[in-house]
């Protein structure tokens, strides 16, 4: 089995991953029926992100939720970008955060914008066209706790709690 490599910056970690393959896991539209409530002005919509990672072996996914909700009714993309390396990585979670709103969004988000474009012309029998993401833009915060998304620096913390006698 290959070492495990450590990375500590997103330049690191760009280098050493391969995009493989973006992946839809659901999209959908649904219009709104007529008595629904709606709470944005005419015309306009809101968005709600969100998005998980996830780390294994010589594996990485950032997976993005896309939500758009809008008079006519609610639009969701569920996409994920699939990432592959060389050898085995300890990611900081730092790093990850980083990669994933730096590339992954970049990355991603064109076809979630041509996703939702397609489903309100056809369900919506107009099209709703998302803006331009603009890099910083949207971001997703590392602040809180919570281990690295990696299971290697899991993996390594077992490791080196059992050596230290700690279990």
């Amino acid at each position: 089995m290959s070492e495990e490599l450590g990375v500590e910056t997103i330049e690191s970690l760009v280098e050493k991953l391969r995009l493989t393959e973006v992946v839809y896991y659901g999209v959908g539209a649904k219009l709104r029926a007529d008595d629904a409530p709606f709470e944005s002005p005419e015309g306009e919509y809101s968005t709600d992100f969100g998005f998980r990672t996830r780390h294994i072996g010589i594996e990485f996914g950032a997976r993005l939720t896309v939500e758009v909700h809008a008079e006519q009714g609610d639009v969701t993309v569920d996409i994920a970008c699939e990432y592959v390396s060389d050898a085995p990585l300890r990611i900081p979670r730092e790093v990850a955060y980083e990669f994933v709103n730096n590339v992954t969004l970049m990355q991603a988000f064109p076809y979630v914008r041509e996703a939702v474009m397609t489903l309100t012309s056809r369900v919506f029998r107009s099209p709703l066209l998302l803006p331009v993401l603009l890099r910083g833009a949207l971001s997703f915060s590392s602040d809180g706790d919570g281990p690295d998304v990696s299971d290697g620096a899991a993996a390594l913390a077992a490791q080196e709690a059992a050596e230290d006698g700690v279990s």
